[in-house]
């Protein structure tokens, strides 16, 4: 099984929309009858993306997902919910936060999102986060919502955000991703990006009916913006481990 989860996942490499693509997959492996190719597949699905349950559902894949999810019950976490979720102490937490840092260094950044998220009721209580934990949170918000569904899933769900996750990746030094989120500004009118998500969505629409879109910032994204973005915000958690809590 992990032969085929590396290989798997190495062929998803630069695919836009993991989510779509790890589901067409296990269906195309089950109407094989190839069990196990769709249990990996559903599984790499749901290791990309912490909340995939709204991934899937944000892809109109609901209904394939009630067909196969009994493949991987007991296999994978259960997908996280950002509603209704209260803040918890760092003692209340699933792990503490040097357990999290005596993790092998490939574990910690999904740990530490987990934890983010606990520590801040799914963001809902964003100001029990120090500066620290704050720019760690912002960073990987964008980095799992690019993954499940791109920039258009990005700005659709936290486009009011978007100056944070922005500041954040100074705090990072990651340039390209950076580059990629100017790219994305200059598409909006005057170069703004508004702080109110109805607003934002209503820009999409009028965006998406004269052809501007964000498959190239994507792309870019998948192929090399990802792995800067999740080195340096791997560098930068480690540098300042004894500001989490």
């Amino acid at each position: 099984m992990e032969q085929l989860l590396e290989r798997l996942s190495r062929e998803a490499a630069g695919i836009p929309n993991t989510t779509g693509h790890f589901m067409t997959l296990a269906e195309n492996y089950m109407r094989e009858g190839n069990t196990e190719g769709a249990r990996a597949a559903l599984i790499l699905l749901c290791r990309r993306c912490d909340n995939y349950e709204e991934s899937i559902e944000w892809n109109g894949l609901t209904d394939k997902w009630k067909d196969y999810r009994h493949l991987v019950e007991g296999l994978v976490p259960p997908s996280v919910s950002f509603h209704g979720v209260a803040a918890r102490s760092p003692k209340e937490c699933s792990m503490g936060i040097e357990d999290i840092f005596a993790l092998p260094e490939e574990d910690i950044l999904s740990a530490l999102s987990l934890h983010l998220q606990e520590l801040s009721g799914k963001g809902k209580q964003r100001s029990r986060l120090n500066p620290w934990e704050r720019i760690a949170y912002f960073a990987d918000e964008l980095c799992m919502e690019v993954n499940s569904g791109g920039f258009d899933s990005y700005l659709y769900y936290h486009g009011e955000h978007f100056d944070k996750a922005y500041d954040a990746l100074k705090s990072l030094q990651a340039p390209q991703v950076i580059g990629i989120l100017n790219s994305i500004r200059a598409k909006f009118p005057r170069s703004r990006i508004p702080k109110n998500k109805d607003r934002i969505q209503e820009l999409m629409e009028t965006m998406e009916e004269t052809g501007i879109d964000f498959e190239a910032e994507d792309a870019l994204f998948y192929t090399s913006g990802e792995k800067e973005l999740l080195s340096h915000l791997l560098l930068y958690v480690k540098e300042n481990q004894k500001h989490f809590q």
